[in-house]
């Protein structure tokens, strides 16, 4: 699993702040239009290989490693809660040019799905979600939770919880951290999921065996359910890197099947984290579009300079899903407060140049600045719903910050 994707760099990662709502809208129609127009797999960068700080980003989790922590010892991209070895390995990437998917694979157009009866909402389903959401993923080794600006996130997944063989779950990293931080968010009228698995150094072992073995995935979806309870939890968040299509992705869908009978049974919440580009989303079947709330793209991580994120990286992550059949108002448009190659933290960034909040890109290191993070929240209120950030330690706590900046557009008259 230790795979990366690398993608086709951007020459002009601040083109996108010259574009007017109403064109970036139009831009993503065609997009979508052009999806549905295709039916072959155009994907012209398959996944490669990283060894240590190499060009594909972590996804969720892993572990700083050889990518560079910086800031404090907290590496910049997605780490792993606890777990020894190397980052920057899969990358998520995929896309080429402004709006332009790598691969599309037969799409069924923005309304359609691939499958009979994906993408609808199964009649177990939780309560609606708020109308415009921005999810926070909050490090069990990393930040204060004390700190958090509750006021300006509507989610916050506590990262990670990690699955055994057996079904069962390894102990959360700092429970402690994650009780002040559900007592913290509930005061505040935040929702707070638990996330389970993360990159964890690309071993997704524990994943495979489960998803596959009926009663370990009967035991597991029973731990996942009592840890919920146990900590107060509003919901469980799925971050399997990567189901594969076959059996891992039939095991997938069936445990998102179980997990969402069970948790919108007692009005709770499921999501699960996937990639921003058809590269490591051929196990998650249209199927599981009905059992989520919504999925969280992370949109990032598309290589290790100016293809790390850019604001097309935005458009074609959301235009691949929903051309797939997700409904956009399930998608969370996934925003990095981390650089690359170097993974160091925005907050980093900002300390060594008053400029940093104000860029894209500095002394080697390309990350989204204020300009950028506000362009693609509203390019996220304009057609999803919602974004997603990790990580929340990592960003300012000053008028630098970028939860403040997405904050601001989110409540622009």
């Amino acid at each position: 699993m230790a795979r990366t994707l690398q993608r086709l760099a951007s020459p002009n990662p601040n083109r996108k702040t010259l574009l007017m709502p109403i064109s970036r809208t139009f831009a993503f129609a065609l997009v979508v239009m052009s999806l549905c127009a295709c039916g072959n797999d155009n994907d012209v960068s398959g996944p490669t290989t990283s060894g240590s700080g190499g060009v594909g980003g972590s996804s969720l989790g892993g572990s700083a490693g050889s990518g560079g922590a910086t800031d404090g010892g907290s590496a910049g991209g997605e780490t792993g809660g606890g777990n020894g070895g190397t980052s920057g390995a899969s990358g998520t990437g995929g896309v080429a040019g402004t709006g332009g998917v790598a691969g599309t694979g037969g799409v069924a157009g923005t309304g359609g799905t691939e499958e009979a009866g994906a993408g609808g909402q199964p009649p177990d389903a939780g309560p609606p979600p708020p109308a415009f959401k921005v999810v926070g993923y909050q490090a069990s080794w990393s930040g204060d939770v004390h700190q958090l600006p509750f006021a300006r996130l509507t989610h916050i997944n506590y990262s990670f919880a990690l699955p055994r063989q057996d079904g069962g779950l390894h102990d959360v990293e700092n429970p402690g951290k994650l009780a002040d931080l559900v007592s913290l968010g509930h005061a505040a009228g935040v929702k707070v999921l638990i996330a389970v698995g993360g990159w964890n150094d690309g071993n997704d072992s524990a994943f495979e065996t489960i998803a596959v073995d009926p009663g370990l995935r009967q035991t597991f979806v029973t731990n996942l359910i009592n840890f919920a309870a146990d900590y107060d939890l509003d919901g469980v968040d799925i971050d399997w890197e990567y189901p594969d299509d076959g059996a891992s992705g039939e095991g997938f869908t069936a445990l998102m099947a179980e997990l969402s009978a069970q948790l919108h049974g007692s009005g709770k919440l499921l999501t699960a984290a996937v990639t921003g580009s058809s590269w490591g989303a051929s196990g998650v079947s249209t199927e599981v579009f009905g059992y989520v709330d919504w999925l969280n793209l992370m949109a990032y991580d598309g290589g290790s300079g100016a293809d790390h994120s850019p604001y097309s990286y935005a458009e074609s992550a959301l235009a691949y899903w929903v051309g797939r059949g997700l409904p956009s108002d399930k998608a969370t448009i996934g925003v990095p407060f981390y650089s690359r190659p170097g993974w160091r933290t925005y907050r980093s960034l900002v300390d060594q140049n008053p400029d940093a909040p104000y860029n894209d890109y500095l002394d080697g290191e390309w990350y989204n600045g204020i300009d950028t993070i506000q362009a693609k929240t509203r390019f996220a209120l304009d057609n999803a719903g919602g974004v997603m950030i990790w990580e929340l330690s990592q960003d300012t706590s000053d008028d630098t910050s970028l939860l403040k900046a997405i904050d601001d557009e989110v409540h622009a008259p």
